[in-house]
């Protein structure tokens, strides 16, 4: 077996994953706007000898599924990364929406530069073509390779007049993929995880807080205090947030082997009064929070501890829930988990780690495929874009793409 992965290894040329990660970096795809690299992706399947599948509930949001054929009687392995980027599309809410980092890639010597690069296109980069050293190589698995590239992974979420094809994602992506052919007996999801392995990862809870303030007045009649104004509630609750937010992450705390979720809590939006009626106090005072859970965390429950936050405000609101995706910690998966490390340390000479516990703490597509029962994990270059990367190595793509092909051997033959 050791002349066999050599092979295949030698077969996995960095200049090539580097290439074809600019490629898929300068389609700009920000979540909603998947389909022409998902056309680029088809044909470049086409043209190396796969045959690929577009799976979508609307064809403007496909998600591909391709498979390289095992001999029989092996374990199938399933690679996954997502097509969509940031989604700073013009938004005049961001600093600098039109900032090329987040529509396009370039390389700079050594380093990869883009979000979309970062996340996700390198580590897609990286599997592709190694499945593609795997395809040319004369090495025959008995397991299937199931390659998959999904849509809306970035986080979108559809609320109040905010609806459709630009606010949905995560149903008609990895979902809707996975309940209609995209299972395998092992999932690996590629994304940053810093070259470590994990298998948890946090859900999250979307809610709305409804705070009503008393019948709006004209600004001649608001009397310094604010009046009836729902800000000045809103502004009591966020000065009682810290406490509640510090308190909520304690308590739900989880760890396993496959990692440590960590959830955390953020008030991502607030919307109050009318920006081109402004002469009258608001009403209406909402604030838009996004709770990350831990495996089993239960809705109706978190529901009630938001209401808690309320009332240590001293602060009369609604509270709606509108959104609860489950986070899972895997089960299963130490096969696959063994055949990681094993590929991890051919490249790297050493173990890998556990993720960071922000790695473990945000929602990605694992849960979909552990939540449908396909033991899944994640490992791939970087720290990500989110704690602020906007660049990833070559040499790092290279030893991703290493660690996928040996992990494939080890699971597959």
């Amino acid at each position: 077996m050791s002349a066999e992965v050599d092979t295949v290894l030698e077969r996995v040329e960095a200049e090539q994953i580097a290439e074809l990660a600019l490629e898929l970096g300068n389609i700009d795809s920000p979540t909603g706007h998947e389909q022409e690299v998902a056309g680029f992706l088809e044909q470049w399947l086409g043209e190396h000898g796969f045959r690929p599948r577009v799976i979508g509930l609307l064809p403007e949001r496909p998600n591909l599924l391709a498979v390289l054929p095992g001999t029989g009687g092996g374990k199938s392995l399933l690679f996954n990364s997502h097509m969509d980027t940031a989604v700073w599309h013009g938004d005049p809410r961001i600093i600098d929406p039109g900032d090329p980092i987040f529509h396009s890639g370039w390389r700079d010597r050594d380093l990869l530069y883009g979000h979309g690069v970062m996340n996700d296109k390198g580590p897609m980069a990286a599997w592709l073509v190694a499945v593609l050293a795997l395809k040319e190589s004369d090495v025959r698995l008995r397991g299937d390779i199931v390659l998959t590239m999904v849509s809306g992974e970035i986080g979108n979420e559809p609320v109040d007049e905010f609806q459709g094809l630009d606010y949905s994602g995560k149903d008609l992506g990895a979902r809707y993929l996975a309940i209609h052919g995209g299972v395998a007996d092992y999932a690996l999801i590629a994304e940053a995880t810093g070259f470590n392995v994990g298998w948890v990862e946090a859900g999250k809870i979307f809610c709305k807080l409804r705070l009503i303030g008393g019948r709006s007045l004209y600004t001649p009649f608001v009397p310094p205090d604010g009046g009836p104004s729902a800000i000045f509630p809103a502004a009591r609750v966020l000065e009682a947030w810290p406490a509640w937010a510090s308190g909520y992450t304690a308590r739900h705390r989880y760890e396993c082997e496959g990692g440590v979720v960590s959830p955390a809590a953020n008030i991502g939006a607030i919307r109050a009064g009318i920006p081109w009626a402004i002469t009258r106090t608001p009403e209406i005072c909402e604030l838009y929070l996004d709770l990350r859970t831990a495996p089993g965390q239960s809705p109706t429950q978190t529901v009630t501890e938001v209401r808690e936050l309320l009332d240590s405000a001293g602060v009369q609101g609604e509270v709606e829930l509108f959104l609860h995706r489950p986070g899972y910690e895997a089960r299963g998966v130490e096969v696959l988990a063994q055949a990681v490390r094993a590929a991890h340390v051919r490249v790297f000479g050493s173990d890998p780690g556990r993720p960071r516990e922000p790695t473990t703490s945000m929602w990605r597509d694992i849960n979909v495929w552990n939540e449908v029962g396909v033991p899944a994990a994640m490992y791939g270059p970087g720290a990500g874009s989110g704690g602020g990367g906007v660049s990833v190595r070559v040499e790092d793509l290279h030893r991703a793409a290493l660690v996928y092909a040996g992990t494939a051997l080890e699971l597959c033959a």
